[in-house]
Parts: C-alpha cells; structure tokens; sequence
C-alpha cells in the first residue's frame, strides 16, 4: 500500500470515530442495518435449504432413486388380447440389475385401495413389494414405532390372506395396530357397490335387499393383518405396504408389475445411471429419476428461496442507502477539511478513496457481523422458538401442519458468500456518490469565511 493509499485509509477511520468517543452513532446504525440485512438474509436461505433438504430426504427415505415403467402400464386388457407374461419384467429386472451404479433393484405395484377396520374407513395409496425385497425400501424399517417390518405369511391367521404395514396417520385415522385385522377393497370392488348403490335408488324397497347380496356375493375383500406401524415421515406416512402378490390380485394385473424400483449407489448422480439404462432396457420400459418425478415440487422451492433472496436483499439495499446518507453527512461536516486537503495538493483520487474506505469498512464489518449472528441465530433457531413460543405462549412452527418437530436449517456456504459479498458491494457502490461529491468541492468556496 503507497503513502497516498495509506493517507486516505487513515482519514476515513478518523471520520467514522470522532475524537470523543470510540465509534460514531451514525456508524453503529450504518453497521447495525448491513449485519441486520445480512443476518436475516443467512437465516431464511438457511432455513429455506434445509426445507428443501428435508423433502429431499424424505423422497429419497421411501422412493426408489429411479422408477422403470412400462409405457403401457397395466390398463384392463381386452379379453380377445393375450395376458402378459411375467418375464416380461423379469427381463427388465435382469438386464437393470446388471447396469453400472445400479445396486438394487425390486418390482413394486403401486395403486389406491378402500381400508376398513369398522371406524372410519379411508382410501390409501399402497405399495406392494417382496418380501425378501422389503429391505429395500429404504429407510423404513428403522421407522416402525409399533409392532414389526413384516410381510411374511409365517404365523399368518387362518381367516387373513396376508400382513399388511401401514402409516402412522393411516393407523391413527383408523384406529387400529399391530394385529388388528382390516378389510381390503380392490378399485373394482369399490365401483361395483358404487353402481349397485345407484341401481337400488331404482328398484322397489323389497328388491333391494336382494341386490345388495348378490353384489357382496360378487365382492371379494381381501383380510390383511396390521403388521407394523411406521411414522417420521410427514409426507409418506398416509400410506400402506402389502406383499406384492396381494398388490397383484388386488389390482388385477395379470402377473405384471408398476414397475421397477432402482436404488443407485449415489442418489444424486441417478440422471447419469438413467442414460445407461436407456441403453439396455427392453422396448416399452423407460426409467424416470426421483428429480424428475419431483421437478415441479422441487423447482417451487427453488422459486421461493430466490423469491426470498430478493425481497429480503431490500433490507440489506436499505442499509446500503443509509450507509450512503451518512457519507453525504460526513461530506457536509468535513467539507472544510476536504478544502484544505485538496488545495494541500491531494489528488481526485484520493479524496475518493477517503469516502469509498468508509463505506467498505462499514460494509466489510457489517458483512462479518452480519455472518457471524446469522450463524448463530441458525445454530439456537430451535432454542429461540422455544422461548419464543413460552413467552408469548403460542405454538410456533407446529408439527402438525409441517410434519417436522424442528426447524429445519441447512447452511450453503455458497448463498453466505454470495450475501456477505453482495452486501459488501452494495456498500462500496452506495460511498460512490458521497466520494464524488467530495472529490469536486472546489477548495476556494471550502475555505471560504462567509
């Protein structure tokens, strides 16, 4: 650093801390509004992040990193068609298993089926896998709060076709738990009472009795056995988990499956294993990634994140705006002392440098300031909620509307550089006003006695 640099350095401290006191009170506000800006700024994005995070793990918690299906799915197939085959996805499931950075893979049959325990029946989305292969399903055996992982048919009553794993709000909805016995609904079961229903509004009173009978002569529910039942995840736990030949029968899909669930070696590389399997895969069979099935969910939050990056960089635009207003104050104070520097022989330059330092230093420690309580705010969020929610005795942050008990923070080291530097910057251009101004006063009119 030269003479003259160190010179302008050394008057623009002087002008942020008077002779009488540490630091100026126009320079703890100018400080106070950047490190506000900036904290604020790391504890949404923080926290915005860790929202994102969160999903993200619970996707990854229950669904497979990528899903094969058949393009045709598993519609109802004319009668004059032949049913396919069961190798069918047997080929499918070899030559995937076979694919580099695949590490399971499993057959599912996904679908929606009418439970009923005798109170209050519910339509819930179900899963049905393997039993070897329910392992698989990530995650979800550590997530059993009662009873077990278990659909096997050992110890199976007599009068069950099968066991059954559900989720927590399912089971709570229901009221039921491990051993109790509910009553399964195939899709095609629940419209043939449906049309029945419609059907006796028709007939005379004493025949519609006899239709009812023959539509549960028709009707075949299957019973399952609650096996277990799995909580923690607020956007899974709604539904259940069957054996896959129960699914089969259920859904009436001829031996075939959904599809296929993959598990890769590294979830967040799935895009590069999906090209391999386009590759190999039998014709008809296409791969979709969790990121792609999730792209809109996904992409919402990361609308909101950049949405709250920019409104909130309002704050920190403010204290650059403040940070302007006290240079121009410091110009007007310091307006003799400009005169006589710059008729000393100081150059523009200079003279700029004095106004352009104050305004980084306040922006550098605003920034640091600003990280520094950012991170600190992020690390106590929970403590502070919970003082907060004592004092003002009131639930904030509930977990039965966002399904999480904490708060949820995930710093990205990349969004704390871009806020520090951004507010730094916006400091240094917010000086450049007040600098030019101080650079043109003319030193006669400066020193001049009216």
């Amino acid at each position: 650093m030269t003479a003259a640099n160190k010179i302008s350095l050394f008057l623009a401290l002087r002008y942020l801390k008077p002779k009488r006191t540490f630091v100026s009170v126009i320079t703890v506000i100018s400080i106070l509004g950047v490190t506000l800006g900036v904290a604020v700024l790391i504890l949404v994005m923080s926290v915005m992040a860790g929202f994102e995070q969160e999903i993200k793990n619970s996707v990854l918690g229950f669904e497979p990193h990528i899903e094969v299906g058949d393009n045709s799915g598993f519609m109802a197939i004319p009668e004059d068609q032949a049913a396919p085959q069961p190798s069918d996805w047997f080929t499918a499931l070899e030559v995937a298993t076979e694919v580099e950075g695949v590490s399971d893979v499993f057959p599912y049959v996904d679908g929606l089926v009418f439970l009923d325990a005798g109170e209050n029946p519910a339509a819930v989305g179900v899963r049905s896998v393997r039993q070897e292969d329910q392992g698989k399903v990530q995650k979800l055996t550590g997530m059993i709060d009662e009873g077990a992982f278990d659909l096997s048919d050992v110890d199976l009553p007599d009068d069950c076709d099968g066991r059954i794993v559900v989720g927590r709000q399912t089971a709570d909805r229901m009221r039921i738990g491990p051993g109790s016995i509910i009553t399964a609904y195939a899709p095609n079961n629940v419209g043939e009472i449906v049309r029945a229903i419609k059907e006796a509004e028709d007939k005379p009173e004493d025949e519609r009795g006899d239709l009812m009978d023959e539509v549960e002569s028709l009707v075949l529910p299957y019973q399952l056995q609650v096996a277990g039942v799995f909580g923690g995840n607020f956007h899974y736990d709604q539904i259940a988990l069957m054996p896959l030949h129960i699914g089969q029968e259920i859904f009436e899909t001829r031996g075939a499956v959904t599809g296929l669930g993959i598990l890769t070696d590294d979830a967040y590389r799935a895009g590069e294993v999906k090209k391999r399997l386009l590759e190999v895969l039998p014709l008809g069979w296409f791969p979709q990634t969790w990121m792609e099935k999730h792209e809109t969910w996904f992409a919402t939050i990361r609308s909101e994140r950049d949405m709250m990056l920019f409104v909130l960089f309002m704050i920190v635009l403010v204290a650059a705006f403040c940070t302007m207003n006290t240079m121009i104050t410091v110009t007007v104070q310091k307006r003799r002392e400009i005169g006589i520097i710059t008729a000393l022989g100081a150059r523009v330059s200079q003279v700029m440098w004095i106004f352009l330092g104050q305004g980084m230093v306040v922006g550098i420690f605003g920034a640091l300031t600003g990280v520094g309580t950012g991170l600190l705010v992020v690390a106590l969020r929970n403590q502070i909620r919970s003082f907060v929610s004592n004092v003002f005795r009131r639930e904030i942050f509930s977990e039965e509307i966002y399904g999480i008990s904490a708060i949820p923070a995930k710093v990205l080291w990349s969004d704390v550089a871009l806020i520090a530097g951004g507010a730094f910057l916006l400091c240094a251009i917010a000086s450049l006003i007040p600098a030019y101004m101080a650079a043109r006063t003319d030193p006669a009119k400066a020193l001049r006695n009216d």
